[in-house]
């Protein structure tokens, strides 16, 4: 297992420079990327951050030249769209806990002071 293990290391230790070029030559357009797209800087650095993390575990089938930008910004699609579809599904979640709150439903069934 140790043998494995330090292959891999050697392996990235070896891809890490060109990894480093290539998040240094898009990183930036990345992230104006993801803030044209998301509500926040805080989404927008988490898209980042997650196609970077995929790129980096993918560092050695990440196509050269220009192929790796059009590459990497397939990624942030899918990561992006993972994203947005995550937070339609929040959304959804608390606006349907809000209304079937115990709290709520009390409130809608208790009699109005004109009843009484």
């Amino acid at each position: 297992m140790r043998t494995t293990d330090s292959a891999v290391s050697e392996a990235r230790a070896e891809l890490e420079p060109e990894f480093r070029r290539l998040y240094g030559a898009h990183g930036r357009d990345l992230m104006t990327y993801a803030l044209r797209r998301t509500n926040t800087p805080e989404d927008a650095a988490d898209i980042v951050a997650e196609t970077i993390l995929v790129a980096w575990r993918k560092v050695g089938q990440i196509p050269s030249g220009e192929e790796a930008r059009l590459w990497l910004f397939g990624v942030a699609r899918l990561v992006l769209a993972n994203h947005l579809r995550g937070s339609a599904a929040a959304v959804g979640l608390r606006s349907g806990c809000a209304a079937k709150s115990p709290r709520r439903w009390r409130a809608s069934r208790a009699p109005s002071p004109r009843a009484r």
